[in-house]
């Protein structure tokens, strides 16, 4: 999808300093388990490295929230949003204009929402104004070229300080 491509092109380096410890990270980042392994976006210096934007409003608003899970950038997540613009939950999935992914940026596998049967999941969201978004997630995404290999994404939270 269009919303997932545009993502991709925003992705930054990051992940925690000890790998994927507990704690909750400042500014934009975003954090969850994949197949029970603990990722957090990245943070340089206290600073964080995620990136969130919002662009329009109402049924047009986009909201893009991304952030590399290593130093490397081998892994990252995206969340994409168009169209919500309050908070509550949402299903997300094929037929949704939102996406959740986790992608292994090396290889250019993306675990996804997007398009498959069966990749679906739900985000809360619990603030959002004009300066931040903030929620919970998770989701199942499936690997776009083949619709067979997933990766179970649980245990989600996020918070977007928009740029």
């Amino acid at each position: 999808c269009l919303f997932f491509s545009l993502s991709v092109l925003a992705l930054s380096c990051s992940s925690d300093d000890d790998g994927g410890g507990g704690s909750t990270p400042s500014g934009t980042y975003i954090k969850a388990k994949v197949d029970g392994t603990q990722y957090v976006t990245y943070n340089i210096s206290g600073f964080s490295a995620g990136v969130a934007t919002s662009t329009g409003s109402g049924s047009g608003r986009l909201i893009m929230i991304s952030g590399s899970n290593d130093m490397s950038g081998t892994t990252s997540f995206s969340i994409n949003l168009l169209g919500i613009s309050s908070t509550g939950e949402y299903t997300i999935g094929p037929d949704s204009d939102s996406t959740l992914a986790f992608v292994l940026t090396g290889s250019g596998v993306s675990y996804d929402t997007s398009n498959c049967e069966g990749a679906t999941g739900t985000i809360n969201i619990t603030t959002l104004d004009d300066s931040k978004v903030e929620g919970t997630f998770s989701f199942t995404g499936k690997n776009d070229e083949n619709c067979v290999e997933s990766k179970s994404v649980t245990q989600g939270s996020f918070r977007g300080e928009f740029l």
